[in-house]
């Protein structure tokens, strides 16, 4: 073998294994990781179901796919999806525990990323107690006694039962700040959602399609889904439903005896 192309193998593989390195390696984000995006800002599952029915119905390819009518790569929604997640619901909570919300889209895009993607993290000072257990103060004295860079990944990090601990201690203004900022969020990427109130000083979340069919109602309020929003309303209507459609059938039953009878009379007469 020649000194020339002896050097251009190993001048190659030297390249190879730079381009494989952390600095240049890029990791082609999928629709997976849109979703993911979606979990990461808390956003319900029921709109992530509705960006589901989107890709399978709209414009997709190897490398995008069309939420709203608008066509972006999976890397871009996954950029768009964490900046604009956090402007409109995270920012709540971040300003809740005084943490700028930009430090936490930063998180999501450049310190996440070249950790891989996975957070490897694990708080400098152990709290006395689980976080979802404590008082909403508890967890502020708790938080602030972290230093800056741990309270951002802290609150980026948040696993649902934590997050949902934090929702159901906030004032009604701020839920409310969290159910609108969720609206918006959703018109941006094509879905209908809707907020109003529900009992108990929580707030309602429906999602519905593009055709105006609903998908769910969802509040924030005590028994939530993975991604710690409440879905005992939807349990609720699903139950008062069955209980009008069951009072209906015995309504026209009734109706229906009431005739035989009657019929029975007239023809007695």
């Amino acid at each position: 073998m020649s000194l020339r192309r002896l050097c251009g193998m190993l001048l190659g593989t030297a390249a190879a294994m730079l381009l494989c390195s952390g600095a240049l390696c890029v990791h082609a984000e999928t629709v997976a990781d849109v979703y993911q995006a979606m979990r990461d800002v808390g956003t319900t599952e029921a709109m992530i179901r509705d960006a589901q029915t989107q890709y399978e119905n709209a414009v997709h390819d190897e490398n995008g796919m069309e939420l709203g009518g608008i066509y972006r790569t999976y890397g871009e929604w996954v950029t768009e999806i964490h900046k604009n997640g956090v402007n409109y619901v995270i920012s709540v909570i971040a300003e809740e525990f005084l943490i700028d919300p930009q430090d936490i889209i930063d998180y999501y895009e450049i310190t996440l990323p070249a950790a891989g993607g996975e957070p490897d993290y694990a708080p400098s000072v152990q709290p006395e107690k689980p976080f979802a257990e404590m008082t909403l103060e508890e967890k502020k004295a708790y938080i602030e006694g972290l230093p800056y860079e741990e309270r951002v990944v802290f609150i980026a990090t948040l696993s649902p039962a934590d997050r949902k601990s934090i929702y159901t201690q906030l004032e009604p203004d701020k839920k409310a700040d969290i159910a609108a900022g969720m609206a918006d969020f959703g018109a941006d990427i094509g879905m209908h959602v809707s907020v109003g109130d529900t009992a108990g000083g929580n707030i309602s979340v429906t999602v519905h399609d593009s055709d105006g069919r609903l998908i769910d109602v969802t509040s924030v309020g005590l028994s939530t889904d993975v991604t710690g929003w409440d879905l005992t309303l939807p349990i609720l209507l699903s139950g008062a439903a069955c209980l009008l459609a069951l009072g209906g059938i015995l309504l026209i039953a009734l109706c229906g005896r009431t005739h035989d009878t009657g019929k029975e009379h007239g023809n007695d007469g």
